[in-house]
């Protein structure tokens, strides 16, 4: 066998598997992804702030009401988060915006207080609706 053909192929077989080998490359490799923020709206501040350092975050809370002080964390609500969450730097600070226990979110939509023992709901429109007296119609007597 003549030792050219012998070549050409060799060099060919090569190519091939180096061209096949090119479109396998390893993948670049990912940064790591930090911490995740968790999710603390609604929490009591006391709660909030645990998960937070849970996770190697702080958490600060600030007044949405004023600028009154947090005496006890767990008479307090988180109403806001910032930043949301999600991933971020480790030892990021989140900002909560925080309201007393017996206080509504700024924002936040009431919800309908649910009736009570005293005050039955109203069922239909003749609930709600004056009714008129009733008029007294005279029976005659049982005969004797």
């Amino acid at each position: 066998m003549n030792p050219t053909p012998r070549r050409a192929l060799q060099s060919a077989a090569a190519l091939c598997v180096a061209a096949a080998l090119a479109g396998c490359g390893v993948a670049a490799p990912q940064a790591p992804v930090g911490p995740s923020v968790p999710d603390v709206v609604e929490d009591p501040l006391d709660l909030g702030k645990a998960t937070l350092r849970a996770a190697s975050f702080t958490g600060r809370p600030q007044d949405l009401l004023g600028g009154r002080s947090e005496l006890v964390d767990g008479n307090w609500i988180i109403c806001t988060q910032d930043p949301e969450p999600g991933p971020a730097a480790e030892g990021t600070v989140v900002e909560l915006g925080v309201v007393k226990d017996v206080e509504a979110c700024p924002g936040s939509v009431p919800t309908a207080t649910p009736p009570t023992a005293t005050t039955p709901p109203a069922t239909s429109v003749a609930a709600v609706r004056p009714q008129p007296a009733s008029q007294h119609v005279p029976q005659p007597e049982p005969a004797p």
